[in-house]
């Protein structure tokens, strides 16, 4: 299944509730789920008060794809000052590199997240 939306991901977090015997909903991914929703009509001002007070990599992965003019203007210049950089962080710059010759070795792909695991076969393909 192909999940391209706010819908489906929730669906499927509560057929995995289900699954798990856990009824219990995270505030924090509703949050993030009302924040996303709302988005498109925030106002600039809106938009770097929600940031400020929720930046989270899951936001500037959303940012990054459904928002790209916002993603360029803050986002990406607020991550570019880390000193220290993780995965996300490189991929979110487009600096795949980084990502290529450091998660080769299995060792450390075995650390990476599922998600991170997907976008490193995002990048792979990427680089061609």
């Amino acid at each position: 299944m192909l999940i391209d939306d706010l819908a489906k991901v929730n669906m499927i977090l509560k057929e995995v509730r289900k699954v798990s015997g856990s009824q219990r909903v995270d505030p924090t991914l509703t949050k993030l789920s009302d924040l996303v929703r709302k988005w498109p009509d925030f106002t600039h001002s809106e938009k770097n008060t929600s940031f400020a007070t929720n930046t989270c990599y899951e936001l500037h992965l959303f940012l990054k794809h459904k928002d790209p003019a916002y993603f360029k203007e803050v986002v990406r210049p607020f991550i570019a000052c880390k000193m220290e950089k993780f995965f996300m962080d490189h991929y979110l710059l487009d600096n795949y590199e980084p990502l290529l010759s450091q998660y080769s070795d299995m060792c450390n792909l075995k650390q990476l997240n599922t998600l991170e695991k997907c976008l490193l076969i995002d990048v792979t393909v990427k680089a061609g």
